[in-house]
């Protein structure tokens, strides 16, 4: 039961701006002149909620047989995106008598607390980096509309309300509307069938499967978008952000594909051509992927348990994507190692969220931008920056790696007789990609140490210029701490 009021007499809409003004809240002119339409009219409003302090918070009542408002969709926009009480006095009293409150009134008045999205679909989102798409949505989530006010559809009766992965097609998305809501719950009311608990919440009842399957709305991502956030500029996302949620729920589906992590004997077969699906994508255009470059990719092999390969398989169990996992990694601030997935290289680039929802999965730290210029490192999740990190080189290659390093810094007159079977030859290194002779180490940025740089397809290391050797021991001292905390 609930009481239902009437307003008090206004002659004209600037009279309620006017005292609404006077008593510090917010009303729109269109507002104020609903409110006064509405009581020219006699219309009686639901009390939702009574404050000795606040006034009251007040709807119209909705017109069950029509399912709407007895004003109109701007009564309901405002309503939905404000939280402010209309003070007491502002009410005719005398006119309050008690009211039947229908099922779902009180719940479908205040649209936040419907808003929702599950675990799973947000988990998929977060395998994607960071944008401004990520934070509209968490606001949505949290109910919060007065962050995101300018950039919602104008009808919130149209607003996705419980989104979540498609039941019958995981690679859509499945919700209700507050208009569909209404309709099922007239059918109810009228006898027709039945499809809410009348002893639970409409929120609670929205999460059950059979009502999901039966009926609820499924579409694409970017259609369920476009009923919630208006387009053009008022999006602060571009197109590109909002395909990247939507390629991931595509293949959130997609049948035949499997991850396997191999161990580094095996990168010389992920790199070669003839594994891969088709050449075609970064895969196709990889500078190491020829049967000339695999002596170079035998490096791999003699790191041993430092790194492995992630490889994206189809159902023929061929290549359409791979990234290198290296294994034991550190940096200057966290204790304990970590893993990090490198520059990840498939056929079609719409399969790198893929790498990226693994990475997550498996708590790997990965590349902010998938090239081989920006060695910046992010969080799984995308959240935060991880700064410049170093893994070591095994004992037996660092030697070889030293000596070869003062050949170079040598050229002219080199010091050391290397025989071609126990030279190390280097392929093109897209994140860890500094050598640090002194440390015996390779590095993602130079800043942490590193007077060679490994990019080049002949197989070897070139100097680099403005070579800073104090680094080179601090980088040393950095390794030996870490040693010393994970013996």
């Amino acid at each position: 039961m609930i009481d239902k009021i009437k307003f008090k007499k206004f002659d004209t809409a600037q009279e309620i701006i006017t005292y609404l003004d006077t008593n510090n809240l917010i009303a729109s002119i269109s507002m104020s002149q609903n409110i006064w339409e509405a009581g020219q009219k006699g219309t009686e409003f639901a009390i939702l909620q009574e404050s000795m302090f606040d006034g009251y918070r007040v709807l119209p009542i909705w017109d069950m047989e029509n399912m709407s408002s007895q004003i109109d969709k701007a009564w309901f926009a405002w309503y939905a995106t404000q939280k402010e009480h209309l003070p007491i006095d502002m009410f005719d009293l005398r006119t309050r008598k008690q009211y039947n409150l229908p099922y779902g009134f009180v719940e479908l008045s205040n649209i936040s607390t419907l808003f929702r999205i599950d675990n799973k679909l947000m988990k998929l989102f977060d395998s994607i980096p960071r944008s401004p798409l990520h934070e509209f949505l968490e606001e949505y989530h949290r109910g919060n509309l007065s962050n995101i006010k300018g950039q919602l559809q104008i009808d919130p009766t149209e607003w996705p309300v419980s989104l979540a992965i498609g039941m019958s097609d995981p690679t859509r998305v499945g919700f209700f509307t507050v208009s569909k809501i209404f309709s099922l719950i007239k059918q109810q009311d009228k006898g027709f069938a039945t499809y809410f608990d009348e002893d639970e919440t409409i929120k609670s009842n929205l999460l059950k499967p059979k009502l999901r399957q039966s009926k609820g709305i499924i579409t694409t991502f970017g259609r369920a978008i476009e009923k919630l956030a208006k387009g053009g500029y008022a999006r602060p996302w571009n197109h590109s952000v909002q395909c990247s949620f939507e390629d991931i729920l595509l293949f959130n589906g997609e049948d035949g594909f499997r991850f396997e992590m191999w161990d580094a004997s095996e990168i010389p077969y992920a790199y070669h051509w003839e594994s891969y699906a088709e050449e075609s994508g970064t895969l196709g255009r990889s500078c190491m992927r020829s049967q000339e470059d695999q002596y170079k990719v035998m490096f791999y092999k003699h790191l041993g348990n430092n790194i492995k390969i992630l490889v994206l398989l189809n159902k023929d169990d061929l290549l359409i994507g791979r990234a290198l996992v290296w294994q034991n990694c550190y940096n200057r601030k966290r204790k304990q190692k970590f893993k990090v997935m490198d520059r990840v290289y498939t056929t079609n680039n719409r399969y790198e969220v893929l790498f990226h929802r693994y990475a997550v999965d498996n708590d790997i730290i990965r590349k902010k931008l998938n090239s081989y210029t920006n060695n910046t490192l992010i969080q799984p999740n995308g959240k935060g920056g991880i700064g410049a990190c170093f893994i070591k080189v095994p004992k037996e290659m660092q030697e070889t790696l030293q000596m070869q390093a003062e050949n170079q810094i040598n050229r002219h007159d080199p010091v050391h007789e290397i025989q071609d079977a126990h030279r190390v030859y280097l392929p093109w290194l897209d994140t860890f990609k500094f050598y640090d002779h002194i440390a015996g180490a390779f590095t993602t940025h130079k800043t942490l140490g590193g007077r060679f740089k490994c990019q080049s397809t002949t197989g070897t290391m070139y100097t680099e210029h403005r070579y800073d050797q104090e680094k080179s021991q601090e980088l040393r001292s950095i390794m030996r701490s870490k040693e010393e905390i994970n013996a």
